[in-house]
């Protein structure tokens, strides 16, 4: 009878964690805080949803990380920019890494010292940026140095763009079967 209702238990937690996004986001973000290695260098990247896997050889001599497609065929990653964690939307028709500026603030940017003489067009329109070196982007371990970089003068944008002035410069990726493939 004890294992009946023991069984039952686990069976109603997990009904709940497939039927709430909430919860299957909460589980994994509660994992990959037990999971991941406090040496940011050795960060496991990773969105914390349920959508997106990552897998990363940041120990091997030429890292690699494997990124899964969401439903939409977006593809999401959590690194790091200049020491900051940072989600970013893979985008590899993107010119150059942009980033929001809430974000900006947090890396450590003054934004009324920025020249937003720059004009893009990005899905929610055009918007005038400005153009930084970030000293350092980091996806798993996989590490750029002085990356170009946008900041958007609006607050209209609100998804960082892991763009091409990143994925230009590691050795190599591919899309194939839903998943992206980095390697450095």
């Amino acid at each position: 009878m004890r294992n009946i209702l023991i069984i039952s238990i686990l069976f109603f937690i997990g009904a709940l964690f497939w039927a709430s996004p909430e919860m299957q986001t909460k589980s994994i973000e509660i994992f990959q805080k037990l999971t991941t290695p406090k040496d940011a260098n050795n960060m496991v990247s990773s969105k914390p949803t349920n959508k997106t896997k990552v897998n990363v050889a940041s120990r091997q001599a030429n890292p690699e990380v494997v990124l899964t497609a969401d439903r939409n065929g977006h593809f999401t990653a959590r690194g790091m920019i200049n020491g900051s964690h940072v989600d970013f939307l893979v985008d590899t028709g993107a010119t150059i890494v942009f980033i929001s500026q809430e974000e900006a603030r947090r890396v450590g940017f003054d934004l009324n010292k920025l020249d937003y003489s720059y004009v893009a067009l990005t899905a929610s329109g055009k918007t005038n940026f400005a153009k930084v070196f970030l000293d350092d982007v980091s996806i798993g371990g996989i590490t750029v140095r002085n990356v170009e970089a946008a900041i958007a003068k609006s607050d209209d944008v609100t998804h960082n763009l892991l763009g091409m002035t990143f994925l230009s410069r590691i050795k190599g990726f591919e899309i194939s079967g839903g998943r992206l493939i980095m390697r450095d």
